[in-house]
This record gives C-alpha cells, sequence and structure tokens, in this order.
C-alpha cells in the first residue's frame, strides 16, 4: 500500500518594503515615528485576498556595525499587542506598538517583524511556498533632533572609497550617491551614480567604486553628493596618479 508524501520547500522572504502583489496582503503605514510626546503607534494590516491570512509579529532592536551592515537583536523594549492574529478576506486588523524606555538623546531604532504563516500542506503537494515578512522600522526620536553627515573620500588602488557617515542623533535615508569626474579642466569625465539606504545615528555606509585606469588616469577630482530625506550632502576629492594605480 503506497503511501502519500507532501514535499514543500518554504522560502522566507523578509522585506523592508510592503508587500504589494496583487490579491494578497499589505501593510499600513511602512513605518511608525514616534517621540516624547507619542509613545505608541499602530500598523494596519490589510488582507486583499480571498481567504484567510493569519500572521505572527516579532520584534527586535536595530543597530549598524562601522561598515554599515544592520545588526537585529531580541528586544523587550518595544513591546506590541496582539502577538498573533488572523485577517478575514476583504478585512484589516491592527497592530499596536510603543516602548518601555524613555528617550534618549540619540534616536533609537527597531523593526517590527510581520510574518504570515505558511500555508498549510496538502497530501502529495510538491513546490515552494513563499512566506512574506515584512520589517516596520520603528523610530524613537529625540526631544531635541540633529541631522548631520559627512562624506569623506580617497582614491587608492584604482578605486573611489566613500563613507557617508550620520554625524546627528537621528537616522537619514540616501536616496542616491552621484560621482562626476572631472579632468584638468573642469570637464566631465564620467559620472555615476550609487544605490543609498538607512544610515542609523552613529552609523556609516561604506562604498567602492573601481576607476578604470585609462579613466583614472584623466581626473583631476570627483565631486561626490549623497541625496537623503533630509539634507544634501557634498565632498571633493583630488585624484592624483598614485591612487590609480591597482
Amino acid at each position: 500500500m503506497g503511501t502519500s508524501r507532501s514535499v514543500v520547500f518554504l522560502l522566507l522572504l523578509t522585506l523592508f518594503l510592503p508587500p504589494l502583489a496583487e490579491g494578497s496582503w499589505r501593510i499600513s503605514p511602512t513605518r511608525i515615528d514616534l517621540d516624547p510626546r507619542s509613545r505608541s503607534g499602530n500598523v494596519a494590516i490589510v488582507n486583499e485576498g480571498e481567504e484567510i491570512r493569519h500572521f505572527a509579529v516579532e520584534a527586535a532592536a536595530w543597530s549598524q556595525d562601522e561598515e554599515g551592515n544592520d545588526l537585529y537583536e531580541p528586544t523587550e523594549e518595544l513591546v506590541f499587542f496582539p502577538r498573533r492574529l488572523s485577517v478575514p478576506p476583504g478585512e484589516e486588523r491592527v497592530v499596536r506598538a510603543g516602548v518601555r524606555v524613555p528617550p534618549a538623546d540619540r534616536e533609537r531604532a527597531y523593526r517590527l517583524y510581520i510574518q504570515e504563516d505558511a500555508p498549510p500542506r496538502m497530501d502529495g503537494q510538491t513546490g515552494v511556498a513563499i512566506v512574506l515578512r515584512f520589517g516596520v522600522p520603528v523610530y524613537v526620536r529625540p526631544a531635541s533632533q540633529q541631522v548631520a553627515g559627512e562624506i569623506s573620500a580617497r582614491i587608492e588602488n584604482g578605486e573611489a572609497r566613500l563613507s557617508i557617515a550620520n554625524r546627528g542623533n537621528v537616522h537619514f535615508r540616501i536616496r542616491n550617491v552621484s560621482l562626476e569626474g572631472r579632468g584638468q579642466g573642469g570637464e566631465a569625465i564620467f559620472s555615476e551614480s550609487l544605490a543609498g539606504g538607512t544610515v542609523l545615528s552613529g552609523a556609516a555606509r561604506l562604498y567602492s567604486l573601481p576607476l578604470p585606469a585609462e579613466i583614472c588616469s584623466r581626473l583631476r577630482e570627483i565631486a561626490i553628493e549623497a541625496e537623503t530625506d533630509r539634507t544634501p550632502f557634498r565632498t571633493t576629492v583630488a585624484v592624483d596618479e598614485a591612487g590609480c594605480r591597482p
């Protein structure tokens, strides 16, 4: 007598943008901003599908290392309710979140993870089940906010190496980093655009851009601008022959 088997692989996708698949589910708003006067906030899960969906909620403290990599660890500072919930089709449910600790001199950052349960397995079913998890950023701002950023750059081993550091006490989001290489007469030799990302207070984001020898040898300087959601940061770095050598 044969035995039917289910072979289903689960693929967990952690999103930092809201899931927008038609007929699925979405989150609103996509971030929570707290401060000394507003200690709690809400996130709505909207089920736009035709079946009931089940979710689990978790929290993590969010920091970044010296190279700008995101670090997460469990935390009791961010409280939320409920921890599990079900959303019928065409309806929405609310997750409420707040902080136990008072605001500090530097902004605190967290992620509120909302994960959809894996679909039930059917006998004989094979394939891949995609499970979505969305990380809602939660920022707890200080009473007095200072926005400050600094770009440091050098040309070394035939590469432009950049560091965009957050010297303020609140985060900023880099939308785009543009570089323009200029020749001896100030003429544009090349231009390049680099992707951005969130830089938490006290952290930095690093970039490295290879410079082909035939281009690097013609450069006098590279102008750099980081466009952010708060204010742009700019600098110019000189280029010399030694820096162009690999």
